[in-house]
């Protein structure tokens, strides 16, 4: 009997593995904050799909993802994610840890700016974000840590028909301090010049600083923004 115990285990572990392995993806949602919704599940716990995810009661797209089970035995939790709808995706790799921080590695996104507002109760800033965000921590949701590109194109003031261009925004960790986190705006041609500072403090505040200017003529409703931002 003792020379059959070892293929006894080897055979119960297989058995787990395979338990495991094929956990349906429709176990998740027992799992899921009250503010997250996954409806259209297929595929498995690790491997798996949602015909559309909802947050807040917006839905967001399909989203896919890959879990690394091995992850688990760091007692963390880490995925590969493809978010994809009609005129946005997201993908990259997440790692939760605990105490509610969360790991972003080799992100890209591509959004239109009220995807990020869906709710706006008044007309909003309007236009493209693309970006590639090559590490970030999130603590409770809000950056502590992030190094990342960003570009806007096409963007509009509210109510303002003037297509104001292009603009980057660059996160360098090497500027960060410890109260907060750096980031450079600048523009890249278009109808504003801009030269300024992006403040992201660890006190969960923001602070944008700089020198915005148009360059020739603008509507009523671009300078009626720009004197809001504060632009002399």
């Amino acid at each position: 009997m003792r020379a059959l115990r070892p293929y006894l285990l080897l055979g119960l572990a297989v058995f787990l593995g395979v338990v495991l392995a094929t956990l349906p993806a429709s176990l998740l949602s027992g799992w899921l904050p009250s503010r997250l919704e996954l409806h259209g599940l297929t595929g498995t716990v690790w491997d798996g799909a949602a015909a559309e995810l909802v947050l807040d009661g917006t839905p967001l797209g399909r989203l896919g993802w890959h879990l690394r089970p091995s992850s688990l035995l760091r007692l963390t939790v880490a995925a590969d994610i493809d978010l994809r709808a009609e005129a946005a995706s997201l993908r990259g790799g997440l790692t939760l840890r605990p105490s509610r921080v969360l790991m972003v590695k080799d992100l890209t996104l591509d959004l239109p700016l009220d995807f990020l507002h869906p709710h706006a109760a008044t007309p909003t800033w309007s236009g493209r974000i693309t970006g590639h965000v090559r590490e970030a921590t999130l603590e409770q949701g809000w950056p502590v840590a992030l190094d990342g590109t960003f570009s806007l194109d096409h963007l509009r003031a509210p109510n303002a028909p003037d297509d104001l261009g292009r603009y980057r925004l660059e996160f360098d960790p090497r500027d960060a301090t410890a109260e907060a986190l750096l980031g450079r705006l600048h523009d890249e041609g278009g109808s504003l010049s801009v030269t300024a500072q992006l403040r992201l403090q660890k006190a969960r505040a923001y602070q944008l600083d700089g020198d915005v200017s148009a360059r020739g003529a603008t509507s009523d409703e671009l300078s009626r923004a720009l004197a809001f931002l504060g632009s002399p």
